[in-house]
């Protein structure tokens, strides 16, 4: 089991759960049109609060994601272990490590971001993208 705390320093006032909406989906998941990141097949948004959207993604082995747009400040909490690729919108592949128990923030609201990740080890991506709305 592993417990996630999130602690909001300038919420006024207790969340409220919004029932999140799929929306039409805008682009087609490639460098050129990304696709919104909570329209990206393996990104699944599972709560969703005035000041918060949670995102579980699950990436299996030999999988890559669509090229998808990432717009929030965003927190990114590594519930495995694995080896990805990722490329990012004009870019070459970089291999790298994901580590189960890590934790990175990302700015994303100030510096918007495209990029796609493939799985390249052998066992399952799992991670939990906290998105800080605005």
């Amino acid at each position: 089991m592993q417990n996630i705390e999130i602690e909001l320093k300038r919420a006024k006032t207790p969340g409220v759960e919004v029932k999140p909406t799929a929306g039409e989906r805008k682009g087609v998941g490639t460098e050129t049109d990304p696709v919104a990141v909570e329209q990206e097949p393996h990104h699944h948004v599972v709560f969703e609060n005035q000041y918060v959207r949670v995102l579980e993604v699950i990436v299996r082995p030999g999988e890559t994601t669509l090229f998808h747009r990432h717009s929030l400040d965003n927190v990114a909490v590594q519930l495995s272990d694995t080896t990805l690729k990722r490329q990012s919108a004009g870019g070459d592949w970089d291999t790298l490590p994901a580590k189960e128990g890590s934790v990175s923030f990302i700015a994303g609201a100030t510096a918007p971001y495209v990029h796609r990740i493939a799985n390249i080890g052998s066992s399952v991506f799992h991670v939990l993208d906290l998105e800080i709305l605005p």
